[in-house]
């Protein structure tokens, strides 16, 4: 009876353990991503090479779409195992505002930016981006796996 107390106490400490680095696992990557959305947004040109893929130049429109989709697919994420159940309870939609806003503040901040341009076009390449990381995530939660628990 005694090993079984124990067995329980240890797991119960596991449980809390996880609780309190939750936080962390899942709001750090978007943290760590939106600073390195701004990082980029705020350097006078593009720090990355062309992209090449299959001998093709990537668009700077397509770039906007994958940045965006990344950053709105993990906020998805963090908003879905939040401790707060209103941002639980509307990841979708507040993943999708969020990260669309940042899309428009971030193309408005680029006005004051030497060498930078603002693009109402990119502004929709950030919103599409932001609803393209949304649907993927809603698709992968439809399907009836181990992805359903962890998006």
């Amino acid at each position: 009876m005694e090993i079984k107390q124990k067995a329980q106490k240890i797991e119960k400490g596991l449980e809390e353990e996880v609780k309190r680095h939750k936080f962390f696992f899942f709001w750090d990557p978007v943290i760590i991503y939106f600073v390195l959305i701004i990082i980029i947004s705020n350097w006078p040109r593009t720090p990355t090479p062309e992209l090449a893929m299959l001998g093709f130049v990537v668009s700077d429109k397509i770039k906007h779409v994958i940045l965006y989709f990344g950053f709105s697919f993990l906020l998805g994420v963090a908003c879905r195992h939040s401790n707060f159940v209103l941002l639980r309870q509307n990841h979708f939609f507040i993943a999708l505002t969020a990260a669309s806003l940042v899309g428009i503040l971030d193309e408005v901040n680029q006005l004051r930016v030497i060498g930078r341009h603002f693009g109402a076009d990119e502004i929709g390449f950030n919103i599409m981006g932001s609803i393209l990381g949304q649907g993927v995530r809603g698709i992968l939660r439809l399907q009836k796996s181990l992805l359903r628990r962890i998006f």
